[in-house]
């Protein structure tokens, strides 16, 4: 559930579009939103759908590409609807968001596991990706809490899946130079979280 003021992981310059995107999402699910909301489906059941059809990913990425570009897509779409579905069922709540942030972070972790198994990607590169792009996500909440809204982020966990799709369509990959390229991208905006919330605690 994304609600701005409810465990809020977006920046401030990905607000405003997002505002506008959660508004769309709302009006454009309205018809299924009433259905399954009649079926008694709650918000959080349609996050935690998202989550164990994502955890699939790693098992199916050798034999079943497909299958796995599949559950990927599922979770996408059942993140794009737990948040409607909770402001549809007015049930907006801080448990609802952190599920949420856990339902949209196990997907990344589970493409990078994924790859893994493939031995697509460095082990290395694929620890370091994963731990420093949740720091920042940590950091990113820290900062809106306090009122020091970052600026541009770079979500790069969607070229992530999107680089997945292109390598089973093609058997093109290039991960070798994402990953370090993500890790940079992590690390610039991570260290400036660092330095503005040390500045703002040493006043507080």
């Amino acid at each position: 559930m994304d609600d701005n003021n409810l465990l809020d992981f977006f920046s401030e310059k990905e607000r405003a579009a997002h505002t506008k995107w959660r508004k769309q999402r709302t009006t454009f699910f309205s018809g299924i939103l009433k259905i399954l909301s009649r079926l008694g489906v709650s918000a959080n059941s349609l996050s935690v759908v998202g989550i164990l059809a994502v955890l699939l990913f790693p098992f199916l990425v050798s034999r079943h590409p497909y299958w796995a570009i599949f559950v990927v897509i599922c979770h996408l779409f059942f993140d794009a609807l737990d948040g409607p579905m909770a402001r549809f069922q007015n049930k907006l709540n801080k448990f609802g968001s952190l599920l949420d942030i856990i339902a949209d972070h196990t997907a990344m972790v589970m493409v990078v596991v994924g790859l893994l198994v493939l031995k697509l990607v460095n082990p290395i590169e694929a620890v370091i990706y994963v731990y420093v792009y949740i720091i920042l996500i940590v950091l990113i909440i820290v900062r809106n809490i306090v009122g020091k809204s970052p600026g541009l982020i770079i979500r790069t966990k969607y070229i992530l899946y999107i680089s997945y799709v292109v390598f089973v369509l093609t058997n093109w990959q290039i991960y070798s130079i994402l990953l370090p390229l993500f890790i940079i991208l992590s690390i610039i905006p991570l260290v400036s979280s660092l330095v503005v919330l040390s500045k703002y605690f040493a006043h507080d």
